[in-house]
């Protein structure tokens, strides 16, 4: 998020104002973030999410950039930032290890993960356990996470797929899965948040600390009084109902 707050901005020769006490935010909303192994389908899984060509091969070291694109949710009616985060893979020198682990830091601006694994693989449960640990270490273990098991159309006849809450089976390939794995994504993203416009006096002004601190301000404007416009969680939105005006 870019904040800006009481910007003026005077004529360099005449000293007139061109700008006074504006404040804005940039905020680009909610974003998710696919993280796992080299070859497990992140980048096709991107794709079909988003209806995007993102090259999906199965090449080492074929992703080494992250690559954003916006998604539609169609169970919250609105965007988010999905990134594709470089591909993890194990055995790798300790020196490129870190080298992978500082491409990845852009996790901790991430509001969900999503783990893709390929169930087809033999070795799935190693590689999840190491990407896990990597997300540890990169301290966005608390971050709520969906495991999406890719490449289901490869399973075996009569192998059992993993099940769980927080597990989605997903053919990247064939898009069986996407529907329930977009639906997924929007549930735990629903923190029951709306937007609202507050109008907080002057001397009350450290509430306004606080929204930036725990929700997601979009604009400020000062006049009377300051008029906040924020998307706040049921919490803040408790705390903040005297000034709440729409």
């Amino acid at each position: 998020m870019f904040q800006v707050r009481n910007l003026t901005i005077t004529h360099k020769k005449d000293l007139t104002t061109l700008v006074e006490r504006l404040s804005f935010v940039l905020a680009p909303g909610d974003r998710a973030a696919i993280i796992g192994e080299e070859g497990n389908g992140k980048s096709t899984v991107l794709n079909r999410l988003t209806r995007s060509d993102i090259p999906a091969n199965d090449r080492l070291f074929d992703t080494l950039d992250t690559t954003t694109h916006r998604l539609w949710l169609p169970e919250l009616q609105r965007e988010i930032l999905l990134s594709d985060t470089v591909g993890f893979i194990r055995k790798l020198p300790h020196q490129l290890v870190e080298a992978f682990k500082a491409t990845l830091e852009e996790l901790e601006y991430a509001d969900l993960l999503l783990h893709v694994i390929d169930v087809s693989n033999p070795e799935w449960q190693q590689q999840a356990a190491v990407v896990e640990n990597l997300i540890r270490e990169l301290g966005a273990g608390e971050l709520p996470r969906i495991d999406v098991f890719n490449k289901s159309d490869r399973l075996p006849a009569g192998e059992i797929m993993p099940h769980g809450q927080d597990i989605c089976s997903l053919s990247a390939k064939t898009g069986e899965g996407v529907d329930k794995l977009l639906e997924m994504i929007g549930e735990r993203l629903d923190s029951g948040s709306r937007r609202c416009v507050l109008h907080i006096p002057y001397d009350k002004g450290g509430l306004l600390d606080q929204l930036y601190r725990e929700a997601k301000v979009e604009n400020v404007e000062y006049g009377e009084t300051i008029a906040v416009t924020a998307v706040c969680t049921p919490k803040v939105l408790g705390q903040m109902a005297p000034f709440l005006v729409e």
